[in-house]
């Protein structure tokens, strides 16, 4: 009986030794994994530094007949472009017509100075005309003089990949025709400025 009493507290004895083993066995096996997660949203932006401007301009002449427009600031619109988009960026431009104020009145034509890409300082008729330049070291790539639209916006500068002040410059000329009639004449150029 006493041997039966001894065997059994040798038996518990050896299970109580083996259970701080197996609890330092489960300690070492758990593992905690932190995930950390930054997304960066694609921008393309105007800037409007110090060292450019492209917030909205006006550029205007007073202009005598038969001779081309001397604009403020020569005409000239220096825009920088700040992307972060892998896949670059592209700039669209939207010309309109410069329309007079004259004459008034239901089902009347509006005197009118038409955008064209075939400018030419002469003639009787007038015309305006755009021009993009860079004279950036990372030079993008430009379409020059700036298309004729018809009801669509057209590319005029694209570039690939992250740029970090891309500039370009967009200079303006207006010529009046010899027959051009006397008025105020109003056009604009819109920018469009998207990721690619």
């Amino acid at each position: 009986m006493k041997k039966t009493l001894i065997a059994g507290a040798g038996v518990a004895a050896l299970a109580m030794a083996a259970l701080p083993f197996a609890g330092v066995m489960a300690d070492d096996d758990k593992t905690v994994v932190d995930t950390i997660t930054v997304t960066v949203s694609p921008t393309c932006t105007f800037d409007n530094g110090q060292s450019s401007s492209s917030a909205d301009t006006g550029y205007s002449a007073t202009v005598a007949n038969g001779a081309e427009a001397a604009f403020n600031n020569s005409g000239a619109h220096k825009f920088n472009v700040t992307c972060n988009d892998n896949e670059g960026y592209s700039v669209t431009a939207t010309p309109t017509n410069l329309v007079g104020t004259k004459p008034t009145g239901e089902n009347v034509t509006k005197n009118n100075i038409p955008y064209t890409t075939s400018y030419s300082a002469s003639g009787t008729a007038g015309m305006w005309s755009a021009v993009v330049t860079s004279s950036d070291a990372h030079t993008p790539t430009l379409t020059t003089p700036v298309p004729a639209i018809d009801a669509q916006s057209h590319v005029i500068v694209t570039d690939s990949g992250p740029t970090n002040g891309t500039t370009f410059t967009v200079t303006y000329s207006a010529y009046v025709g010899t027959e051009t009639p006397a008025d105020v004449y109003t056009g604009t150029m819109t920018y469009g400025l998207s990721e690619l």
